[in-house]
């Protein structure tokens, strides 16, 4: 939650083209949906890596690889589809690296809750 308010409130995060809304919230919205597929991939398993066993569940990796292909999609040619502005593939690239973040907030997260309870099972 916190990503995304910084993401829509703070001007570093806005798009070399300017403070144009339209590109800005499709951005955004891509941002939103990245994210989303990237932590899929880490609440399949409570391990800290979130790979493992990977090769076990294929189907999950051609739905979340279709997810992103049409979400690419969608955020190169759909702008005129959902009345936001078109992202450039430089654009898209962008937040996609940016989505890459959640993974090691994920990471942090699950070393915290297997602290935790360890603790608790010491304690």
């Amino acid at each position: 939650l916190l990503f995304c308010l910084c993401f829509l409130g703070l001007p570093v995060f806005y798009l070399p083209r300017g403070q144009n809304s339209g590109v800005h919230l499709g951005s955004f919205f891509a941002l939103f949906v990245y994210c989303g597929i990237l932590l899929a991939f880490g609440v399949r398993t409570s391990c800290i890596n979130p790979l493992k066993n990977l090769g076990q569940n294929m189907t999950f990796v051609l739905i979340m690889g279709g997810a992103a292909l049409v979400q690419a999609a969608l955020s190169l040619w759909g702008g005129t589809l959902f009345r936001s502005g078109t992202l450039s593939p430089y654009d898209l690239g962008k937040v996609s690296l940016l989505s890459l973040l959640i993974l090691p907030a994920d990471m942090l997260i699950k070393l915290i809750l297997n602290a935790t309870k360890k603790t608790i099972r010491n304690g």
